[in-house]
């Protein structure tokens, strides 16, 4: 997969997260795909611990996927350093 096309502001491929191990496993996210064009609203819907949140968290940086791409502003997040990544969320506005 590549980058951000453009009037794309975010994109996420097959992003998954994952806390736990064996019988503990918890799937929070799963292989979720999103595309979000400049300008346009979303709103993520769903039941009391279905991973809303979680998700909220790996698209803004806040938290990094187990497994998946998130790109927000045509950076990849996995592919930066903490400092980097800082300074990516202090520089975007929404």
């Amino acid at each position: 997969m590549t980058g951000v096309s453009s009037g794309t502001a975010l994109r996420a491929h097959r992003v998954s997260k994952e806390h736990g191990e064996d019988q503990g496993l918890v799937r929070a996210v799963d292989e979720v795909d999103l595309e979000v064009r400049a300008g346009q609203s979303v709103a993520v819907m769903g039941p009391s611990g279905c991973g809303k949140s979680t998700l909220l968290h790996l698209l803004g940086g806040m938290d990094r996927p187990t497994d998946g791409e998130v790109w927000p502003a045509g950076h990849r997040l996995d592919m930066l350093g903490e400092r980097a990544l800082a300074r990516l969320r202090r520089r975007s506005r929404p």
